[in-house]
């Protein structure tokens, strides 16, 4: 086995992620994991003042064993480095690499499993903006092309296949050195492209509403449409808009601008335990039996689950529905058992929230709410695409 290590002066993203990432990449000669060979393992992290790199390659063909003993300590002592907080950082890890990496541990009798729980893998983070920004193929150099990143690697991990064959039996140096550049820019490239983890912030809905106390900081109601500001954690390296049939989002930088539908009108609160209630049907309303037992029983029904509402009149937003799309999840569970939730009528399958109940004293329900807004424009946006 041989091993080759490089020392780099980190770039401001790089400096940011300081013990938070170990970066992974591994080559092999194909994509069948039972009768393929491991030749290249890199590993990328960041420490004191500069990022390190360290290359496992398969010089003679029988190494396997032996790399994958090294990758075994090298992140065990990164988790006992981060107390298991840290992730192992990938482009695709958890569609290849891992899974690859934990078969040959099995077939070599290495006792060790790396943790798919422990992974951060940007290709899956990266999907749904692959199509957001129309690119075609969304690979890492894609992605380095997106943010105008260069490498001097020409190469795509199939290509290299023959010139690792051809290695073995020549052992040239000029091809060495084209196998461990490959995977060294991999490394490095895929550090580089931390930022577009703002993209995953934006997923989580790490958003914050701008309070109205200052004059640039607002929101507008008008026209049927509520018209928002909100700050991102984290500034998406690329502006990006989004129009659907839902609403729209423009984000530059950290600056978020929402359209969301308004309703205005009466719309229909159903309660659960409608056992409990009378619907009268002159006033188009249902009450609990505890007060409806002194209405005359001519006035009066026994409520069905689709009679026993009460009804208002208010300024209503549309509520996001729960749903999965892209890998990206709209889940309203932490905050929607806080919420009353209004429909049109029993069968609808639409909810919508009062606009005051959003707009709550502390602004957390409106920040989860708008976080989750945002997902539900890109999920319309790209289910409207396909």
């Amino acid at each position: 086995m041989l091993t080759k290590t490089y020392t780099l002066l980190p770039d401001d993203s790089l400096k940011k992620q300081k013990n938070q990432f170990l970066f992974l990449d591994i080559e092999t000669t194909g994509f069948k994991k039972d009768n393929t060979i491991l030749y290249l393992i890199g590993c990328g992290y960041y420490k004191e003042d500069s990022f390190q790199i360290i290359q496992w390659f398969n010089d003679d063909g029988i190494s396997e064993p032996e790399m994958l003993s090294a990758l075994k300590n090298q992140i065990s002592t990164f988790m006992e480095q981060t107390a298991g907080t840290g992730k192992i950082f990938s482009f695709n890890g958890e569609g290849f690499d891992i899974p690859y990496l934990n078969r040959h541990y099995e077939l070599n009798d290495i006792p060790f499993q790396i943790n798919v729980a422990s992974s951060l893998d940007l290709y899956k983070i990266l999907k749904p903006f692959q199509a957001l920004y129309r690119l075609e193929h969304g690979r890492q150099k894609d992605w380095e092309i997106f943010l105008n990143k260069k490498r001097e690697d020409l190469y795509d991990g199939g290509q290299l296949i023959p010139l690792y064959k051809e290695y073995l039996l020549k052992k040239k140096s000029k091809l060495l050195d084209l196998l461990l550049l490959h995977n060294k820019e991999d490394i490095q490239g895929m550090a580089e492209l931390s930022p577009l983890l703002a993209y995953h912030q934006l997923l989580k809905g790490k958003i914050t509403y701008m309070d109205m106390a200052y004059s640039q900081k607002k929101y507008t109601l008008s026209q049927g449409s509520l018209m928002i500001q909100c700050e991102l954690d984290s500034p998406l390296p690329k502006p990006l808009q989004i129009h659907s049939s839902v609403g729209s989002v423009e984000i530059n930088n950290n600056i978020a601008r929402l359209s969301v539908p308004v309703m205005e009108g009466a719309l229909k609160y159903f309660f659960a335990d409608y056992q409990n209630y009378y619907y009268l049907p002159e006033e188009d309303r249902a009450i609990h039996k505890t007060i409806g037992c002194y209405v005359d029983k001519k006035h009066r029904k026994k409520a069905k689950a689709s009679t026993c509402y009460t009804k208002k009149t208010a300024i209503f937003l549309p509520f996001p529905s729960a749903t999965r799309y892209y890998g990206i999840d709209v889940s309203s569970d932490s905050y929607k058992s806080t919420l009353r939730l209004y429909k049109t009528d029993y069968y609808d399958k639409h909810y919508y929230v009062e606009f005051d109940q959003i707009f709550d004293s502390n602004f957390t329900c409106l920040s989860q709410y708008l976080g989750d807004w945002i997902k539900e424009v890109i999920i319309s946006h790209l289910r409207e695409r396909d």
